[in-house]
């Protein structure tokens, strides 16, 4: 399946929303449709939104509701994530999306997981190029901007050579090509 370009869904009572087709789910019958992202497997009528609330079918196809909304920018110790092993004692910038698939009890992150996404504004561009731009000058090496299709920092280079190591077109990867430094 090939990604789409973002789309306008209506909301009701004249309000639209941003989305983007998605790939991760299953055409059913009867213009039902599972969403395979998760475990939850959601099973989804005509206009019904998974249990994380980030997606939605719309006749017969799956819609990512949180196209270009981060809900969360910060710097986290690599040990509070499950990334522990890598680099420990260091830190890594974290961006996080609205929408959640668990109910765990006393959630730290609850009010940012579950929120209205109706109330959640596309995040712009240029808070998204501020963060990369932060990314960098803090050290970090393999930083793009993956999900902004035809942005000129979609795909990831080599810090060392500049060679392309990845190239994007929104969510879909194209390519990977390999450079003389090593990794």
């Amino acid at each position: 399946m090939s990604i789409s370009r973002p789309v306008r869904l209506e909301q009701g009572q004249g309000s639209e929303q941003e989305a983007i087709e998605t790939i991760l789910y299953d055409r059913l019958p009867h213009n039902r449709v599972q969403c395979t992202i998760c475990q939850r497997r959601c099973v989804l009528s005509e206009d019904q939104r998974g249990y994380c609330g980030t997606r939605v079918n719309r006749e017969g196809h799956v819609y990512s509701l949180i196209y270009e909304r981060v809900s969360t920018i910060m710097v986290s110790p690599i040990e509070k994530d499950p990334l522990f092993h890598y680099y420990p004692a260091s830190d890594w910038l974290f961006l996080g999306d609205p929408g959640c698939n668990f109910q765990c009890p006393g959630c730290q992150n609850w009010d940012v997981a579950h929120l209205d996404l109706s109330q959640v504004p596309p995040t712009p561009i240029g808070v998204l190029e501020k963060a990369r731009e932060i990314g960098l000058e803090e050290g970090l090496e393999y930083v793009y901007l993956g999900n902004v299709h035809g942005h000129a920092y979609e795909n990831t280079y080599c810090p060392r050579c500049g060679n392309l190591l990845i190239r994007r077109d929104g969510f879909r990867g194209l390519g990977k090509w390999h450079c003389s430094w090593q990794v």
